[in-house]
């Protein structure tokens, strides 16, 4: 990064929020742009999410079973590029061709479907190439149950 911002008009800006937090885990927003020449900047837009006892970055795999992190990756990755499916299987399609989840992108919040309180587990899905200031959210509890055993 030295070499690259060191450059005379060249930036790197870096902006974090909390999105929610508990007294076991803390999720952000983290905004990044980065210009070094060029038409426009390269920004982008993640969540992730923290254990706050050991300041560990934690994967999806660290909050859901395996099987469930595996049926993710089959069942709704392919939604982002199918925005048919979306309306099948989410009843609302999907604007996001190009989208992709990664094992990290997630975050926690409060659950708001099915009228059940407590914490819910969103995906988010990272932008499709360097001009994406955006993630689309996916709340588990928002996905019907059965779409995911099909």
């Amino acid at each position: 990064e030295a070499e690259t911002y060191g450059a005379d008009g060249a930036m790197l800006e870096r902006v974090i929020r909390v999105a929610w937090s508990d007294e076991t885990h803390v999720s952000i927003y983290v905004a990044e742009s980065a210009y070094s020449g060029g038409v426009h900047a390269d920004n982008s837009l993640a969540c992730r999410s923290f254990d706050v006892a050991t300041g560990r970055l934690l994967g999806l795999g660290d909050v859901l079973p395996a099987a469930s992190v595996e049926l993710l990756g089959k069942r709704i990755a392919p939604l982002l590029d199918d925005p048919d499916a979306a309306i099948e299987a989410l009843g609302a399609p999907i604007e996001a061709s190009g989208f992709a989840l990664t094992n990290d992108g997630f975050r926690f919040g409060t659950a708001t479907a099915r009228g059940a309180p407590g914490t819910a587990i969103i995906l988010c899905a990272e932008g499709p190439d360097s001009d994406s200031s955006r993630v689309l959210e996916i709340p588990l509890d928002n996905i019907p149950a059965g779409y995911l055993l099909r």
